[in-house]
C-alpha cells in the first residue's frame, strides 16, 4: 500500500473498527512502521484537528474528523497480507491536498500520540 490508500478492514475486531482507515505515512520510506488513522462521524467534543466533509473523498457523507487517538502503526506487509488474503477492501485514495490535511492535523491534535507523531516527523511529512 502506499501513503493515502484507503481501506475498510472485513473482519472487525479488537484491533480494527469498521470505520474507514487511511495510510498517513508513507511505507516506501519505512515498511515497518506504516501510520494508519480511521474517521469516524463528527460529534461535539470530538477532535477539531482534521475535520471532512462531503466532498473530500467519496466516503465522507457527512461532517467526520480523523480520530488521531485510535491511530494504529502496522508494517506494510501486514497490509499486503491483508489485501491477499481479502481482508482488506480498499477503497478510493486520499487526494493529495486531503492527505496534506490530515498530515497537518495530526501535528495539531492533542490526541496524536507522540511516538506516532514521530513517525511523520522523521520521514519529513510533517513539523512539530
Amino acid at each position: 500500500m502506499k501513503a493515502g490508500d484507503t481501506f475498510f478492514v472485513q473482519q472487525v475486531g479488537k484491533l480494527y473498527d469498521s470505520h474507514l482507515w487511511m495510510v498517513l505515512s508513507d511505507p516506501a520510506l519505512n515498511a515497518n512502521q506504516v501510520l494508519i488513522v480511521s474517521l469516524t462521524t463528527w460529534g461535539k467534543e470530538d477532535d477539531p484537528a482534521c475535520v471532512l466533509n462531503v466532498g473530500d473523498h467519496p466516503f465522507v457523507r457527512q461532517k467526520s474528523f480523523i480520530k488521531y487517538s485510535h491511530a494504529k502503526v502496522v508494517t506494510n506487509q501486514q497490509l499486503e497480507e491483508f489485501h491477499a488474503q481479502r481482508q482488506i477492501h480498499v477503497q478510493p485514495p486520499l487526494s493529495a491536498g486531503v492527505l496534506k490535511r490530515v498530515r497537518d492535523g495530526a501535528a495539531e491534535s492533542r490526541f496524536m500520540a507522540l511516538g506516532h507523531a514521530d513517525i511523520l516527523i522523521d520521514q519529513g511529512l510533517i513539523d512539530c
